[in-house]
């Protein structure tokens, strides 16, 4: 794809966005340095203790990867210094040398003369669009996590751009806000807050339209985090990143670095959880540190390429350690390329380019159907895997239909193949229109589709389809180069659900599959459950 060049309006509008993300993460050099600190007053009496060290070594190595993206690079070396000094058997004698050090990076870090946030002009993210309506008490908070994470906050409900809804059903009139939303064209995807258990509560956010429905006493991190899940396939053009990084000043870093670019970036601060995020998110692109507790990149990297699923996914390091024995240890593990910490934006934005040009033209032969423009079986299954993973942990119902169109081989027959196709493109649109950005139509075979519905149970699936297919069968298709001339399908349809007809994709379509067959033997143009 082409890209933008970088213009200065868009280097100043990161430069404030990291500037904003500073006035945060004042607090974390703070304790960093007091770390660091409290590790050489002991040093001096004899009590440094090995945890009391190796937390002196992290907050070194945080330092050395994050001031230097924040304005500060004559902070790296001292940072770097001390994260050596500290990785390594200590002597009292090495105190005024790291008391040095502490001191200088004290010095240049309290040398910021950035204006305090209220005083700053408000930042809007250029990332994807939601809607919010809270009650007060969780308005501010998810208002405040969803910026963080790069989202912006609809100013006005009836904006065209609104791509996702987060309705408390606490807030006035929740349950029209909900299906006003569901029922715009194309539907926004509702994630509904709501009293968990109560029945009452959550059969009405899910009648109303809500794809999901999570408890309003919630992390509103996880609210953030399921709402950015919930947001469309990536539009044409658009990549997911998924960043790993123990350091949470550079998970807030690199969105901003990005923020201007067509990426949804997921960050992730515990690498334990590397493996549920993958499979959630379904990236594009994988950012990792080097240096992390509990897993370092190197093992996460190599766990990517083990896998067959994952094993062509692109791995770019960050890291504040560019020693040769490091950059070995990288390549040698699968990495595709790393950049150096501190960050500088236009590098990053470079690296992350050239390896998400390869990943569109990789996207475009192996993930789309030429013929409809549908997702085709190979990226069906990792979307149904992010979206199982989304299903079991938010313990929501989980649907797939499998639909034929009825008599298709007479339409080719009677009218010719490039018709057949146009039948074919018609109502993959339809569809695409129909159903929910979250949701994944994909071509089967043939002239089989496949829909794929989160927050949807089998019974819900098969109205909704059912009332699609009278739907289509009231709108005649207009044959090209014969205005005069039209024709009208129909088509038969099996609902299988997640847990209740199969637990995967192989066995849920078996379900799905068998019930299309009784939907053709009992007459066709219908919908059953498996």
């Amino acid at each position: 794809m082409t890209w933008p060049p970088p213009s200065p309006e868009i280097e100043a509008k990161t430069r404030e966005r990291l500037q904003a993300i500073y006035q945060h993460a004042r607090a974390s050099f703070a304790e960093e340095l007091a770390a660091i600190d409290a590790a050489v007053t002991q040093l001096e009496t004899g009590a440094l203790d090995e945890p009391q060290q190796r937390a002196a070594e992290r907050a070194a190595h945080r330092l050395a990867g994050t001031a230097g993206t924040f304005g500060f690079p004559e902070a790296t070396e001292p940072a770097r210094r001390l994260e050596d000094a500290f990785a390594h058997p200590l002597h009292p004698d090495a105190v005024h040398r790291l008391a040095t050090d502490a001191a200088a990076l004290r010095t240049i870090l309290s040398g910021n003369q950035a204006p305090a946030p209220e005083q700053q002009e408000p930042l809007r993210p250029d990332g994807r669009v939601l809607a919010l309506h809270a009650a007060d008490d969780l308005d501010a908070q998810i208002r405040g996590t969803a910026s963080a994470l790069g989202l912006n906050i609809a100013h006005d409900p009836r904006e065209s751009d609104i791509e996702l809804a987060i309705i408390d059903l606490a807030a006035p009139n929740a349950e029209g806000l909900i299906r006003g939303y569901s029922e715009r064209q194309p539907p926004v995807p509702i994630l509904a807050l709501a009293d968990t258990a109560s029945l009452t509560d959550h059969r009405t956010a899910t009648s109303a339209g809500a794809s999901l429905v999570l408890p309003r006493t919630g992390s509103p991190i996880d609210v953030a985090a399921a709402a950015k899940s919930l947001f469309k396939q990536p539009r044409n053009g658009q990549f997911r990143i998924l960043a790993v990084d123990d350091d949470p000043v550079m998970l807030a870093a690199l969105p901003a670095v990005l923020a201007t670019e067509p990426i949804d970036c997921t960050t992730l601060e515990d690498p334990r959880k590397f493996w549920a995020m993958l499979e959630q998110t379904g990236p594009d692109l994988v950012v990792l540190d080097l240096d992390m507790p509990h897993l370092d990149g190197i093992a996460l990297c190599r766990i990517i390429r083990t896998d067959p699923r994952w094993s062509t996914l692109p791995v770019l390091f960050l890291t504040a350690s560019t020693d040769p024995a490091a950059v070995d240890a990288i390549f040698a593990a699968g990495a595709d390329d790393y950049v150096s910490k501190p960050l500088v934006a236009s590098e990053v934005r470079a690296r992350i380019r050239n390896r998400l040009d390869r990943v569109a033209l990789y996207r475009a032969l192996a993930d789309t159907d030429p013929l409809t423009g549908l997702v085709n079986r190979r990226r069906l299954e990792i979307d149904f895997d992010r979206l199982s993973a989304l299903a079991s942990r938010h313990q929501q119902p989980l649907s797939l239909a499998l639909l034929d169109i009825d008599h298709f081989k007479r339409v080719n027959d009677t009218h010719g193949h490039g018709i057949g196709d146009l039948v074919l493109r018609w109502l993959a649109e339809r569809l695409t229109e129909e159903f929910r950005g979250e949701d994944v139509v994909a071509r089967w075979g043939g002239e089989e589709i496949v829909i794929v519905t989160l927050g949807m149970s089998g019974v819900d699936a098969r109205q909704r389809l059912t009332g699609f297919l009278e739907s289509i069968r009231g709108t005649p298709i207009v044959l090209p180069g014969r205005p005069q001339s039209s024709l009208s399908i129909s088509f038969s349809a099996g609902v299988a659900e997640l847990g209740f007809h199969g637990d995967d994709l192989h066995t849920l379509t078996r379900g799905a599959d068998a019930a299309l067959y009784r939907a053709k033997r009992s007459g066709r143009a219908r919908v059953l459950l498996g």
